[in-house]
């Protein structure tokens, strides 16, 4: 998975993803999460809102990384960024104080093969296939992470 912005963020706020076995790149803008997607395969991107309209419109111009999930993260008070977010064509959204469960769901919706059916629902919004391990339940014990 790869973090674009997100700086303010310390690696505890991902630990819930790290003790899943999900390896974390970060990137500090479009550039080098270009090059960072163009170097190794990475299914999942969350970014900061101020990225997503130029990361999702480069993403999605190159046919070998259109498929990368791209998730921006949101500030919870920030309606414009919400909107922001969504404009861009943001695969998902996730906001800002954002719980361990949600980053989770928020994640696996990323890592489910797109070309499988749907076997079973994981949670009230998000489907996954039976190859997506469950990593919900890791996240349970651990509270907010507000950056």
């Amino acid at each position: 998975m790869l973090l674009v912005g997100l700086e303010e963020f310390q690696d505890d706020c991902w630990s819930v993803l790290v003790d899943a076995g999900i390896r974390l790149e970060r990137a500090d803008d479009v550039a080098g999460a270009l090059r960072a997607l163009n170097a190794s395969p990475i299914p999942v991107v969350i970014a900061a809102v101020p990225w997503a309209e130029s990361l999702v419109s480069s993403v999605r111009r190159q046919r070998e990384l259109a498929s990368t999930h791209v998730v921006v993260a949101a500030a919870l008070d920030s309606p414009d960024g919400l909107r922001a977010a969504l404009d861009a064509g943001a695969d998902d959204v996730i906001r800002v104080t954002f719980e361990p469960e949600v980053l989770v769901a928020r994640v696996a919706a990323g890592l489910a093969p797109r070309a499988y059916a749907p076997t079973r629902r994981c949670c009230a919004r998000w489907w996954t296939t039976s190859r997506v391990p469950c990593i919900g339940a890791r996240a349970t014990a651990i509270g907010r992470c507000t950056g």
